[in-house]
């Protein structure tokens, strides 16, 4: 293991300790996981929210979730990986770590995306929070209707 992926680490499980530690305090923080899965092309896995979703419906994101109480961080991604895909992560690195203040203002959260790579590519999505998907690359990825944390973070996101 390199000495930046041992430091990224180390930042994702003192960010998961500190969340538990806090946990009666802040009532509204969260810590949440995104997969940046590519194919041989270099194109980037997105997902369309689903119409009935509680949170900015019908905008293209990566797979993710909140990370749940006596979680790692690794076994959310895991978790919600397949359960929005199907797909089985085979190894993740965390690539990048920021704090989401202005979508939400009631609550703070901490959101790390890992770059993966999964067993095959083959995707099923789960109707219930994901209508469609699409292999695209980060030109295309820039001119979709994404939701907030991600148009925002595009650009950091290409240069992993």
């Amino acid at each position: 293991m390199s000495v930046l992926a041992f430091c990224k680490q180390a930042i994702v499980e003192k960010l998961l300790w500190e969340m538990e530690r806090r946990r009666n305090i802040m009532a509204f923080f969260q810590v949440g996981v995104h997969a940046l899965v590519t194919d041989k092309y270099g194109n980037v896995l997105v997902t369309k929210r689903a119409e009935c979703s509680d949170y900015m419906p019908m905008k293209w994101d990566i797979p993710g979730g909140k990370v749940e109480v006596g979680e790692s961080a690794e076994q959310a991604l895991k978790r919600e990986l397949y359960e929005e895909t199907g797909l089985h992560l085979l190894s993740a690195k965390p690539a990048y770590v920021y704090t989401n203040l202005s979508e939400l203002p009631e609550m703070q959260s901490f959101q790390i995306i890992y770059c993966c790579e999964c067993a095959g590519n083959e995707v099923k999505l789960n109707p219930q929070e994901h209508i469609e998907y699409r292999w695209v690359s980060f030109d295309a990825l820039k001119q979709m209707d994404c939701i907030a944390f991600l148009q925002g973070y595009i650009g950091a996101l290409e240069e992993i």
